[in-house]
């Protein structure tokens, strides 16, 4: 059986892509008359775009701006395609602002193999300023290696958010 659903309650249906909110009696869609817009942005990020030389350096891609006056709901990060080359035993990437990288999504291991469920998925509602915030994807390689050695991989990073008008 499924749980009662809780006055107030947040539900984002992918078959609709909307965000719906349950009243106390019955489900409504957010963007009906509510003064919020939801949107979706995606990232996608392969090997060929982290060009750091230095061995144990970081790298970070710009996103996209967040606009002001936004909340987010949620980040996912899932690879189509586990990165490999250069002999790194470790690179992780995180979603935050280019002073904290880590604020948003917390390191994913890209370097494990793909799959269905091989994924992080973070729900929150927060935003690191009500000003406008420009987004980063942060690559950190192990200290022994590089990540221009990577010859392989692709990550998918979506940022599910409202704007409050």
């Amino acid at each position: 059986t499924s749980p009662s659903p809780v006055a107030g309650q947040l539900c984002y249906r992918t078959d609709l892509v909307s965000l719906w909110m349950y009243n106390g009696s019955a489900w409504i869609e957010i963007a009906e008359g509510t003064g919020l817009e939801v949107t979706e942005s995606k990232t996608t990020i392969g090997h060929a775009s982290l060009t750091e030389a230095s061995n144990g350096v970081a790298q970070q891609i710009a996103m996209f701006t967040l606009p002001a006056s936004s909340r987010m709901m949620g980040v996912a990060m899932k690879h189509s395609a586990a990165f490999t080359g250069g002999g790194a035993t470790t690179v992780t990437a995180s979603v935050g602002t280019a002073a904290v990288p880590t604020m948003v999504a917390p390191a994913f291991n890209v370097l494990q193999a793909i799959g269905d469920t091989v994924l992080q998925d973070v729900n929150l509602f927060s935003t690191p300023s009500h000003a406008a915030t420009a987004l980063v994807c942060q690559f950190t390689p192990d200290a022994s290696h590089n990540l221009d050695g990577l010859t392989m991989g692709s990550l998918d990073v979506w940022v599910l958010y409202l704007i409050l008008t």
